[in-house]
């Protein structure tokens, strides 16, 4: 009885807010609440704390304003009525990030989480309350963690988000200067491009490619216009040597120069003086040529070729504007460095396992974290450091999940994150995040579906946007971390 009397008093508290109406008593505690409208657009804030997002209560078709920094699978679905809700003092809500209605803390809505909009209170980091992962993964509140504790904390579980308007895997995305994301090509979709935003959660097709694509590599220019390069198609069932460049102010794309050499399974780097450096791939042969695009004429230039043939490598840049490349089909473990000052290659260290389908990137510290992939026979779950000021890779610690065809990026915190993939046993919905701090992997939520050749963004607020993928089946939907 006490624990209804709490939620009639919460919804009563949000409806004196919205109306003006002092309908609660001064005794009640009081809730952030919000326009129920504002429920599903998650641009319109609620508080100034951005922790908070307004959440449709099913019950009433209220919105209450809670901070949202907690993991979904602590909390319990409820059948859209709070008497399905048999936690105490909880309320069953609508939160998108969840998929399905969820029973909420109530104390999660109180005003000293979620202030107005208009209250002057400032949301400190030293004041904020975070959610620690704890294990066994349970979540629970501290309001300082200790530095060596800080593991994740504002993203915390997988939620849907809108789906794409073309199935597609093997394709690409790239975050625009504008904060969009644009997706392009892909198989299933050879020709179609789209755009996500952010703020509205939603997709848009935009111009469609002039020659259909998958396996292709994409690139943002200094320019903000992105560059598409080579690729296979089914028009020819062979690799190509078309590029062309989308421009974001009007959504179109138009031809460029064409490379010297078809390929499909190439890596694409922006270089320190804004050219792009393609390596390697597969045309009518594997390849070890190279060749750079000068955005200023719209010419490729043939340049020295790898020390290697590469297919399914990596390419990273470095912090001193240097592209390391890494591995390959055909059992390599060497990696070379290419500079663009003298348009030489040079051999470097060698990785202690082969790999090819593997990922790579520059961690803020300047060294560069590989993990996965395959050696042709065995799916990898190890991961190596390379160190530029030494040339010498060294192990760090192994993923949980061996992994392929699976993706990687640099969160905002400076820790990686690897979705999915595939290896010898499945598809994986599985994610996990390295500490560079520790050198330890530890897994985080699964994603809700089973993908491989996916992409995965990095958005501007800090979210991480999954898209399409196969599974087997190529798929059209969407997921924000």
């Amino acid at each position: 009885m006490q624990r209804y009397f709490i939620l009639i008093s919460i919804i009563l508290s949000c409806v004196s807010t919205i109306t003006g109406q002092d309908i609660s008593s001064s005794s009640t505690p009081t809730c952030g609440c919000c326009p129920s409208p504002y429920c599903p657009v998650k641009s319109q804030p609620c508080s100034s704390n951005s922790d908070c997002e307004c959440l449709l209560m099913t019950m009433t078709g209220g919105g209450m304003c809670a901070d949202t920094v907690i993991s979904c699978q602590s909390l319990s679905p409820c059948g859209n009525d709070n008497q399905t809700c048999s936690s105490p003092n909880t309320v069953c809500v609508n939160n998108s990030r969840c998929g399905v209605p969820i029973c909420f803390p109530i104390s999660r809505a109180s005003s000293d989480r979620c202030p107005s909009l208009s209250s002057r209170v400032s949301i400190t980091t030293s004041g904020r309350h975070y959610q620690h992962y704890n294990p066994p993964w349970q979540v629970t509140s501290v309001s300082q963690p200790p530095p060596q504790q800080r593991l994740l904390y504002r993203i915390v579980a997988w939620g849907y988000t809108g789906a794409m308007n073309n199935r597609r895997s093997l394709h690409t995305s790239s975050v625009l200067t504008s904060g969009k994301v644009l997706v392009v090509g892909g198989f299933g979709s050879q020709n179609t491009s789209e755009l996500y935003d952010p703020p509205l959660g939603s997709w848009m097709t935009t111009g469609r490619l002039n020659i259909g694509r998958y396996y292709q590599t994409t690139v943002v220019l200094r320019n903000g216009k992105v560059l598409v390069a080579g690729g296979y198609t089914f028009d020819s069932s062979s690799a190509i040597n078309s590029t062309e460049l989308y421009d974001p102010s009007t959504g179109l794309w138009t031809a460029t120069g064409s490379l010297s050499y078809a390929r499909y399974g190439h890596t694409g780097t922006l270089l320190s003086d804004g050219k792009v450096l393609v390596t390697g791939g597969y045309g009518n042969s594997y390849l070890s040529t190279a060749e750079t695009y000068d955005p200023s004429t719209g010419v490729w230039t043939t340049i020295r070729s790898m020390n290697y043939i590469r297919l399914w490598h990596q390419a990273v840049a470095l912090t001193d504007g240097r592209v390391l490349v890494i591995g390959g089909y055909g059992g390599l473990t060497s990696a070379e460095i290419y500079n663009s000052y003298t348009g030489t290659w040079t051999t470097t260290g060698y990785m202690n396992s082969a790999r090819y389908s593997h990922k790579a990137c520059t961690l803020t510290n300047g060294k560069v974290l590989v993990a996965g992939g395959s050696t042709g026979s065995v799916y990898l779950n190890s991961s190596e450091l390379f160190d530029p000021s030494t040339g010498t890779w060294t192990y760090t610690g192994n993923m949980n999940s061996a992994r392929y065809y699976h993706t990687m990026s640099v969160l905002t915190n400076g820790k990686v994150i690897v979705t999915g993939g595939a290896n010898a046993d499945a598809v994986l919905s599985s994610t996990e995040v390295y500490d560079p701090s520790t050198g330890n992997w530890i897994s985080t939520s699964d994603m809700n579906i089973i993908r491989h050749s996916h992409t995965a963004s990095v958005l501007t607020n800090g979210k991480v946007l999954v898209a399409g993928g196969s599974n087997p089946n190529t798929q059209s939907s969407a997921e924000l971390f």
